[in-house]
């Protein structure tokens, strides 16, 4: 199934404001660092955690966009968004070829001469992405075997639906309802409105069962 890409650098806090510094000195082809973006950014930030925003004009098929890296913790920092400058959103292409662009020409070279390791994650993802082999094989046993126009109503689907969600959750699975929706449609070619209810389902159980432990998935 076809994913937005993940960007992520690792390496002591230093090395990384280093890398930082490095891409800024390097931004060539219509690359410039988007200060303002980032000053406000800054001044909004509540714990202050670094952040840089970098923007591409546009130019034959690139849209033009802003890239943003932030610290996701200590050690790590990361891309969470490209977001576009003068449209509502990117396509899913869009975005990758952007963010690999970035992560190419300037990244790469950079950390290259600061030591810092360099991830870019891949255009596709299966079910083990999110999933233990246990509960994604549990997933693909219900939408094999399910009722496609009534989804989890009959007693026998249930039961397959309910196993999965419980063994997700003991799991610790990473899948959200959104890239579940995206998967039974996309992948499994379930109807989009029953697809829809299973991915609302889903996410109540999580809900539920996170509560019964005396904690809340979305806090």
């Amino acid at each position: 199934m076809k994913v937005f890409r993940d960007l992520f650098l690792r390496g002591d806090p230093e090395r990384l404001q280093a890398t930082m510094e490095e891409v800024k000195r390097q931004l060539t082809d219509g690359w410039s660092r988007d200060a303002e973006t980032e000053g406000n950014l800054r001044a909004m930030a509540l714990r202050g955690e670094p952040t840089y925003c970098f923007a591409c004009e546009q130019k034959e098929r690139r849209p033009a966009a802003v890239v943003f890296i932030t610290q996701k913790e200590p050690g790590l920092f990361y891309v969470p968004n490209v977001v576009p400058r003068d449209r509502r959103e990117l396509s899913r292409d869009e975005y990758n070829e952007i963010l690999a662009d970035f992560c190419n020409r300037f990244v790469r070279p950079a950390a290259d001469r600061t030591g810092v390791r360099v991830e870019l994650t891949d255009t596709q993802a299966d079910l083990s992405s999110w999933l233990s082999p246990m509960a994604a094989q549990k997933l693909r046993t219900f939408s094999a075997a399910a009722n496609r126009s009534t989804g989890s109503s009959h007693p026998c689907d249930q039961d397959r639906w309910m196993d999965f969600i419980v063994t997700a959750h003991r799991d610790g699975s990473r899948l959200d309802a959104h890239t579940l929706l995206r998967w039974l449609i996309e992948v499994e070619n379930w109807p989009p409105e029953v697809a829809e209810r299973l991915a609302v389902e889903y996410e109540f159980g999580r809900e539920v069962l996170a509560f019964s432990e005396g904690r809340r998935r979305s806090a």
